[in-house]
């Protein structure tokens, strides 16, 4: 063996010497450069929250305010699994002495809980952990849950408050005015008193907390037996309807009149008929129970003008539906400005946060707890936040979305009403349109009970107008040229021509028929009109009119025909088929509501179901209040069709029995 391998175990060793001693001197760099970034970054990191405590705490020695020390300022409250350093920077909200002309040194607003024991993010978003002003207020990738814009800050007494009943939205304006008239102000300043420590005076929060559902005896009390309090008297407001105008005022009262506002404004546009909210509504958009919480990554911003951000998404949507989603299904409102970004509020309030028993107020209680209805139960207020969106505010019915024009049926107007009976619209809201967009509101839980429904028919029913009084008919002059075209085009289609009678209408001219022969049974039968039979009442005529109708119906020459012997004809299925597909079909075909400009689809068994032959035949002949062209159909024409739609459903219940 040379020297040479002799050597070669050497240089080993003193190659991995030195290879060692580099890593060594290496490593003693990054722990150098570790140390260094741990010394400074502090210093850099912190310096936000620093520099404003140094800032407040020259100020206070200016003001001669004690300093403060300088260090994080934190909130933790496990059972809401809240850790917020908010505190650090808005010194004014984490209890230290507030100065008011700072907006970061300003004591925190009145409200009804201590903010240190909720913390902040809860009620404000945001990221409570985070020592930077970016990163607290969301502004930073990665993170879903951005500080409430302040144009919307009280959104974010939704997240607790979400069961807020809302009044009947007219009666919580009258009942405002009515406050601001009686003066009740003077004695009551909204939002006048520290963290609503008086609520006998502040009534800012007063439906949270609750009031004295006789406060009027009270105040009348107060009035009677005090020398000071005797003005009273004269401001009082006197009458049941005035009390329960201020009551739905009182009760609207959370302390977050622009959230509220916005949940009235949600529910009198009808959006739970399509959307549900905290378990109530319809299922036709998507549910907006947790709208407030999708991440603004999520959202398609082509179609949006404005800032990308979740509130600029729902500003363009309400303005302009078609313009941010292609073929939307949501109507345009036709909205102003101020109304958008009222309910932006409110749906940035819907969030579904999980918060333990022991904090949920009264409200929430109420509806998560005992299952209280979050909308008022009238007649009125009902139809307005479920079917008010489709079918209009008084029932005119509509053309939904300007992309597919969606017929929406008008279910108010005078005509519709005048022939369509309790039974049938109770039936039509509980089983809802089979093959078309509107729910079967009685069938599914978060749909409406029957009592709700009974109201909301008897709502209906009092869009109907009143009829003149039989004396106001009868001291009007006859108008026979008015009395004959009326006749013609409201009587004749049934009735015939001559009175002679048709399949669907009965001889009004016969010589047996006593009723044409009395003024005051002719006007009973139009007023009233005859259950079950296509005459509906024409109670929306006025006296000058209906007395020019009886008086035509009296002329009529008699004919030799008796109205005893008088049936209905049953018409020609096969013959109601065939006009079905030339007239009809397009519009209200099985699959109208998969196509554009589609009304109801009429040839579903479970709408002729429940639809009688004269409501079909009074539909048919009638119905030109709708948005539909006027049809002018025979009645041979009404009966064929009549017979097909009845037989489809007879039909259907036969093959349901063979199935069973």
């Amino acid at each position: 063996m040379d020297s040479t391998e002799k050597d070669l175990p050497g240089r080993a060793e003193r190659a991995a010497s030195v290879s060692m001693l580099r890593l060594l001197v290496v490593f003693a760099l990054l722990s150098v450069v570790l140390f260094g970034v741990l010394a400074v970054g502090p210093t850099r990191q912190f310096s936000e929250w620093r520099t404003v405590q140094q800032r407040y705490n020259r100020l206070a020695n200016r003001a001669g305010l004690a300093p403060i020390d300088v260090r994080i300022r934190q909130i933790v409250n496990p059972s809401l699994g809240v850790v917020d350093r908010c505190g650090s920077c808005h010194l004014g909200a984490s209890g230290v002495a507030p100065m008011a002309n700072d907006p970061l040194f300003r004591a925190h607003p009145p409200m009804p809980h201590e903010p240190g024991e909720m913390g902040c993010t809860i009620c404000h978003g945001g990221q409570g952990r985070a020592t930077t002003a970016q990163a607290a207020h969301g502004d930073v990738p990665h993170w879903d849950e951005p500080l409430i814009p302040r144009r919307y800050i009280e959104a974010g007494c939704g997240v607790c408050h979400s069961g807020v009943r809302t009044p009947n939205s007219a009666l919580v304006d009258r009942g405002r005015v009515l406050f601001e008239e009686s003066g009740c102000g003077a004695c009551h300043p909204l939002n006048a008193t520290a963290g609503g420590t008086e609520p006998d005076v502040d009534l800012s929060h007063v439906s949270l907390s609750g009031f004295d559902p006789h406060w009027a005896d009270r105040h009348e009390e107060t009035a009677a037996t005090s020398e000071d309090a005797r003005w009273l008297t004269s401001t009082l407001p006197t009458t049941a309807t005035q009390r329960h105008a201020l009551d739905a005022y009182l009760n609207s009262l959370i302390g977050a009149p622009r959230l509220m506002a916005g949940k009235l404004l949600a529910h009198g546009l009808g959006c739970l008929g399509c959307h549900r909210i905290n378990g109530f509504g319809g299922d036709d958009g998507p549910d907006l129970s947790n709208i407030a919480g999708r991440p603004a990554t999520d959202l398609d911003f082509s179609g949006v003008d404005g800032e990308h951000s979740l509130a600029g998404w729902l500003r363009a949507l309400l303005k302009d539906p078609d313009h941010v989603q292609a073929d939307s299904r949501m109507p345009n409102l036709n909205l102003g400005d101020g109304q958008i970004e009222l309910l932006i509020t409110y749906l940035l309030s819907l969030r579904t946060r999980e918060l333990p028993a022991s904090y949920w107020p009264h409200d929430r209680s109420r509806v998560a707890g005992l299952g209280t209805r979050e909308f008022s139960v009238e007649g009125e207020p009902l139809f307005d936040t479920f079917c008010r969106g489709c079918h209009g505010a008084r029932g005119e019915g509509r053309v939904l979305g300007t992309s597919h024009g969606l017929i929406v049926p008008a279910i108010g107007g005078a005509t519709f009403l005048a022939f369509a009976d309790d039974a049938f619209l109770r039936r039509t809201v509980t089983e809802g349109r089979p093959q078309h967009r509107m729910p079967a509101w009685g069938t599914f839980e978060g749909g409406l009970t029957k009592n709700e429904i009974r109201s909301i028919v008897g709502y209906l029913r009092s869009l109907e107008p009143q009829p003149p009084s039989l004396g106001e008919v009868m001291e009007s002059e006859v108008d026979s040229t008015l009395g004959r075209t009326v006749y013609g085009d409201s009587c004749a289609p049934c009735h015939g021509g001559r009175g002679e009678g048709t399949m669907i209408g009965p001889p009004l001219a016969a010589r047996d028929n006593p009723v044409s022969g009395r003024a005051e049974d002719v006007y009973s039968t139009l007023v009233q009109g005859i259950e079950g039979t296509a005459m509906g009442s024409f109670r929306s005529l006025d006296a000058r009119t209906m007395r020019a109708v009886i008086s035509a119906i009296g002329e009529l020459a008699p004919v030799d025909v008796s109205r005893a012997d008088w049936s209905a004809t049953a018409g020609d299925e096969e013959r109601g088929r065939r006009l079905f597909a030339r007239a009809c079909k397009r519009c209200h075909g099985a699959q109208a509501s998969d196509s554009r400009g589609r009304a109801m689809a009429i040839e579903s068994p479970r709408f002729t179901a429940a639809a009688s032959e004269g409501f079909l035949s009074a539909c048919i002949v009638r119905r030109h209040d709708s948005v539909r062209p006027a049809l002018h159909p025979s009645a041979e024409q009404v009966a064929d069709l009549v017979a097909y739609l009845h037989g489809r459903a007879a039909d259907a219940t036969s093959s349901a029995s063979q199935t069973l």
